[in-house]
């Protein structure tokens, strides 16, 4: 996914720019813990939800 963002990129300001949002998301647990479920597959908002005491929005908010 990372390699998709950077060639897309375009220049060199674009392409770290791209980088720095990529790392900037996958800094926080959370997010890496979502990725890490829809590596196994699809899932509902609900789903992901379920192991963490936040609200569906607030998840939902962090795949947007």
């Amino acid at each position: 996914m990372t390699l998709a963002l950077v060639k897309d990129g375009g220049d060199a300001a674009s392409q770290e720019e791209a980088l720095d949002r990529v790392f900037f998301a996958l800094s926080d647990p959370v997010r890496r813990q979502i990725l890490r479920r829809l590596d196994e597959g699809p899932a509902l908002v609900s789903e992901l939800a379920a192991p963490f005491e936040m609200s569906l929005q607030a998840v939902s908010r962090h795949i947007q």
